[in-house]
């Protein structure tokens, strides 16, 4: 699967281009993560992606979100519960690019099934802000 570096594959989860952390252009990205995101992009494991997006601007701090008492799992989750309840329209988006763009070699199949379990869940109870991004 080919990319373009300016763009992004989707926009909600995977909201940086390529060439913005090849360039750290107006970001400071933390490696391994930076290559890991990168190299998962272009090989379309977008589970490891997401997962490496979630790392490499260096807010998790053993196993933790900086700022958020919860996993990286659980911050993936919050985000698209928000994105779902906020953003609905580019939330199914995603889902449908995640469904056509599923990969076997993927590192992180979880993560996208976080994505699909929202997307199956009535979230409507969940009171949230829109997340940031």
């Amino acid at each position: 699967m080919s990319h373009n570096d300016t763009e992004t594959p989707e926009y909600l989860f995977l909201e940086i281009p390529v060439k913005q952390v090849l360039e750290q252009d107006g970001i400071q990205v933390e490696e391994p993560w930076g290559r890991l995101y990168i190299n998962a992009i272009h090989e379309g494991r977008f589970g490891d992606a997401i997962w490496a997006r979630y790392h490499m601007l260096g807010d998790v701090e053993d196993g933790k979100v900086e700022g958020e008492d919860m996993t990286v799992a659980e911050s993936i989750k919050q985000d698209a519960i928000g994105y779902k309840q906020h953003d609905r329209e580019d939330f199914d988006k995603a889902v449908s690019f995640y469904k056509e763009h599923t990969n076997s070699g993927d590192g992180h199949p979880e993560v996208l099934e976080i994505i699909f379990g929202v997307d199956r869940e009535d979230v409507s109870g969940i009171k949230l802000p829109p997340p940031v991004g």
